[in-house]
Formats: structure tokens, C-alpha cells, sequence
């Protein structure tokens, strides 16, 4: 009876594996743009203080109450490298692929083809040491293919942050931010509310004269917001 149980399981986890490498290699739906900024919680991590060697940092004080000092160390020395969590991430249907632009960081600008349930579009060092020897904070963006509501399969765009302490061996903390559903047209605000985000919506409801005497709409623009990162796109 048990080795009918055992070879159950293993049954049910080798389709369930197959099909979602099936799923993996599928192209889904249209292209679209998607913008990423993690900033904030950049900004929000409790080991910023000690990668940076900023005081207030350290004292667990939101960036509001930071010396001038410190602010301006900050804009001048840290920023650029803290800027590049900031994407513009396209879907290309045709090629089943993602285009990956970092305005801030052109070297880390690329293209990354779907290839299985867990891909990783966009890695970089966004505080500390920029070599990735000593301590340092590094920002991820995954697509995943993860169990959903009512236990359908659904693909989820997953911003992460890491700091590493530089030591060996190397002690990691791996933080998951937010899993933001992809390729979700319908109720994407009411699945996104569901899953923690705040959503604010802009534009859409006028109109304007462009160059040529056209009358064009407004895009509505859709903020996602989560643990520091915000998401947006429009249409």
C-alpha cells in the first residue's frame, strides 16, 4: 500500500514538473512594457547603514531624517550605483523573450530568452562594494512560474533583494519584495490588491493636441506599489 502511496507522489510531481517546463517554453500573450523601481527599499533596508557607512543608516532612520551630510553623500557617491534597480522590462512575444533596459547602467542592459519556470532578468550591486568581495546589497528581478490562486499555475514578475556580509563563508539574507502577477489582463488591479500591493491609477481621462493638430489620449498609468518597489505600466 505504501509503495503505491510513495509511487503516487512521484507520479503526481513528474507530470506536475512537465508541465510546467511545457508552460516555460510557451509564448504568452502580446508584447508590453513593464517599469521596475526599487529604489525605496533599497532606502529601507536595515543592512543600508552598514554596507554604505552611513550613521542614520545604521539607526534605522528613514531617509527624511538624515543629516544634510548624509543626504549628500548619498545623491553624490551612492545613488548612481542604488539607480540601477531601475528597469524598463519589454516582453517580445515573437521571440518569447524579455528586453531588459537600465537607463542608469547601459552594461546591464540585455536580452534574456524564457527558458524555464525561474529566470532571471535583471541582477546588480546596488550599495557597497561594487566588486563583490566585501559587504554589498545586490537587486534582482525573477520571472517565476508559481502555484496561484486555487492552485493554477500563473507567472509572477519577483523583484529581490540580498545583502551579502563579505565574510568567509559568505552569510546571505535573500529577501523576496513582492510577486507581481504577469500577462494578467483581466482584474490585474483586484489580483494585485490580493496580493498586498497598492494600486494608484492616473491619467486616461482626457485628451491632448500634439504637434500635428491630432487630438491624442492620455495614457493610464498604473502604479503598483509593495515593500519599496513600485511597478508600473501603461496603455
Amino acid at each position: 500500500m505504501w509503495y503505491a502511496v510513495i509511487i503516487g507522489i512521484v507520479v503526481y510531481f513528474l507530470i506536475d514538473y512537465r508541465l510546467r517546463k511545457i508552460e516555460a517554453g510557451k509564448k504568452i500573450g502580446e508584447s508590453k512594457w513593464i517599469n521596475v523601481e526599487g529604489l525605496n527599499a533599497i532606502l529601507a533596508h536595515p543592512k543600508l547603514g552598514e554596507v554604505t557607512g552611513i550613521k542614520s543608516a545604521k539607526e534605522g532612520k528613514s531617509f527624511k531624517d538624515w543629516t544634510k551630510a548624509e543626504k549628500d553623500k548619498w545623491k553624490k557617491d551612492l545613488l548612481p550605483k542604488a539607480q540601477s534597480s531601475f528597469v524598463h522590462i519589454a516582453y517580445l512575444s515573437n521571440e518569447n523573450a524579455y528586453y531588459v533596459n537600465c537607463p542608469h547602467d547601459p552594461s546591464l542592459t540585455g536580452l534574456t530568452f524564457r527558458h524555464s519556470t525561474t529566470n532571471l532578468l535583471h541582477s546588480a550591486i546596488v550599495a557597497g562594494d561594487e566588486d563583490g568581495f566585501d559587504k554589498r546589497l545586490e537587486f534582482y528581478i525573477y520571472e517565476r512560474l508559481v502555484k496561484g490562486e486555487n492552485g493554477k499555475n500563473q507567472w509572477r514578475l519577483v523583484p529581490c533583494i540580498e545583502y551579502f556580509d563579505g565574510e568567509v563563508p559568505i552569510k546571505k539574507d535573500f529577501t523576496v519584495l513582492c510577486e507581481f502577477p504577469l500577462f494578467e489582463d483581466k482584474n490585474i488591479e483586484e489580483q494585485a490588491k490580493k496580493l498586498g500591493f497598492d494600486v494608484n491609477k492616473m491619467g486616461g481621462d482626457d485628451f491632448y493636441t500634439n504637434s500635428f493638430g491630432e487630438g491624442t489620449p492620455i495614457p493610464t498609468i498604473v502604479r503598483f506599489s509593495k515593500n519599496g518597489v513600485i511597478i508600473s505600466e501603461s496603455y
